[in-house]
């Protein structure tokens, strides 16, 4: 318990990861992370539609397999907050 705490002083909050193929329910995961006080990170790029009419909460800078240092330089915003994130196939490994 000690070494978390310790952890989180030197890391920050955690991040909270939303994953999974599109039309998998990741959009209403994140609505429901929203009305449970949980902060989210989107760019209100991707507005609603008629296939999502509540919104996508998507960070389109983030979408696919994320790299080594934009996960770095992106991270620091995210702390305590959630992320949505879409796999594609064709980012999926073997």
């Amino acid at each position: 318990m000690v070494t978390r705490f310790f952890r989180r002083l030197r890391r920050g909050a955690p991040i909270v990861v939303v994953s999974g193929l599109p039309r998998s329910g990741t959009s209403m995961a994140m609505k429901m992370l929203e009305a449970g006080g949980v902060p989210i990170v989107t760019d209100g790029v991707r507005t609603a539609d008629e296939s999502n009419p509540k919104g996508y909460y998507e960070l389109e800078q983030r979408q696919g397999a994320p790299t080594r240092t934009a996960t770095r330089r992106g991270s620091a915003h995210a702390r305590g907050k959630a992320v949505k994130i879409i796999s594609l196939p064709a980012h999926l490994p073997a």
